[in-house]
């Protein structure tokens, strides 16, 4: 297991609160999710019920299931620093932590997709 490096935690860190952790409250759970489905659909402009928004909804979906798998270790519905930092640390090579990744940069590249242009797909 390798040592996560002090700019490494920081960023995962802010990642957890700034992103995730949507009321603020120091963990990540359900609601937050939820409160981050409509962040990114309201960034998106689409409608609730849209194709885009079931989308986001799904992937978040599967990122949260993720999350709980493999981070939520006391097993209380919430991730915690210790447990995001732990669990990032711990699962660094885990085949369902780099689904997670998969998944988590799918979501934003398609939110940060204002023109139209799916930059989750290659052309050949």
């Amino acid at each position: 297991m390798a040592t996560l490096s002090e700019f490494r935690r920081n960023k995962l860190s802010a990642v957890l609160t700034k992103l995730f952790d949507q009321d603020g409250n120091g963990v990540i759970n359900e609601e937050d999710i939820t409160a981050a489905v409509e962040k990114f659909r309201q960034a998106r402009k689409c409608e609730v019920g849209s194709p885009q928004h079931e989308k986001i909804k799904g992937f978040m979906s599967k990122l949260w299931c993720t999350l709980k798998e493999k981070f939520d270790t006391d097993g209380d519905g919430e991730i915690s620093l210790k447990e995001w930092l732990e669990g990032t640390e711990r699962d660094s090579d885990d085949e369902k932590v780099k689904e997670f990744r998969s998944n988590f940069r799918k979501i934003m590249f398609s939110i940060a997709d204002s023109g139209g242009m799916d930059w989750t797909k290659r052309e050949k």
